[in-house]
This record gives structure tokens, sequence and C-alpha cells, in this order.
């Protein structure tokens, strides 16, 4: 018969290569990156924290990619399940779909050093040492550069500048 384990069983039998452009959390590919990005803010909340300091965006999603499925380790809370479907199904059902800096205990308390391994994790793929400034002057693509600069004012990533972020913005450009 039919049961939902089995057929995620059998969905995850069948090995699925990486691809930057394939969803973290279910079957959708896109043509770019950035329309993968798009689809899984939209649809599951997942974005890349602090993009503009990112300088190895599909480096990191491989890495997600491999933890989720190969380490079947979740995303947000770093705990581990039996395989990748599992751990995409806890994903999904706790809205862990995003990228965890703070790990818990079992009891929920504040994990310290798991919180220190979370964000070790994810120092290869960043680089905090420049300003925006200096990371849009090594953007030469005029609307790669308008859109890190976007990103790096859009705090609540709705993908609209409010009239306080707007306002940030436009103080900075007046700074020499």
């Amino acid at each position: 018969g039919y049961t939902p384990d089995a057929a995620a069983q059998r969905e995850e039998a069948v090995s699925v290569a990486f691809s930057p452009r394939r969803c973290l959390f279910d079957k959708q590919h896109f043509k770019t990156i950035d329309q993968n990005l798009s689809y899984m803010w939209k649809t599951y909340n997942f974005f890349v924290p602090d993009r503009e300091y990112c300088t190895n965006v599909e480096g990191l999603l491989e890495h997600l990619w491999t933890k989720c499925t190969d380490d079947a380790c979740c995303l947000f809370c770093n705990r581990r399940f039996p395989d990748g479907a599992s751990t995409r199904r806890h994903m999904l059902d706790k809205a862990h779909t995003r990228i965890g800096t703070e790990a818990r205990t079992r009891r929920g308390n504040l994990d310290d050093l798991g919180s220190q391994d979370l964000e070790a994790e994810l120092e290869e793929f960043y680089d905090f040492t420049g300003s925006t400034r200096e990371i849009t002057e090594r953007i030469t693509d005029p609307q790669q550069r308008l859109a890190s600069i976007f990103r790096f004012f859009d705090e609540d990533r709705d993908g609209f500048l409010s009239y306080e972020e707007l306002a940030e913005l436009w103080r900075a450009t007046k700074k020499e």
C-alpha cells in the first residue's frame, strides 16, 4: 500500500544531483540562481543572510544541499535525521527553511558551542572585511551592483524599501 513514509523513501532513493539552480526544499529547478533564490524566498522564506558579503553563493547553496541531503541535518536547528527526506519534512513542518546561526539543545536552551559550529560552517562563504562601498566597487555589472545595494538596505527582506530604509540609503549616499 501507499504510505507517505514509503513514498518519501522512494523519492529519496532516486538521488538528485546538486545544482545551484535547484530549490533546497522541493524539486523545482530554475534557469538562474537568482530565480531559484527568489522562489525559495517567496515560497519558503529562505534567504542568504548578509548576501552582499557572501562571496560564494553557489558554494553556500552546495554546502546547504549537502547538509540537508547527505548529512540529513536541519539547516536551522542542526538536528540530525535518518535521511534527507525526513530532514526536509522536518524543515517544512517546523518552518526551519532558513539558515540557522543559533543552535539549541533538545530542551530548547541556547547551545553556545553548537552556535559557534553553525557560524564556523558559513565562514568560508563570507567576507565581512569590506564595506558596502568596497563590495559594490568590485561588482562591475550595474544591475548586480544596484541589487547588492538594495538588498543591503532592505532590512525586512520584503523586496521593497520602506520610508525608513530609503531614508537610511539616502543618508548613506550623502556621507563622504
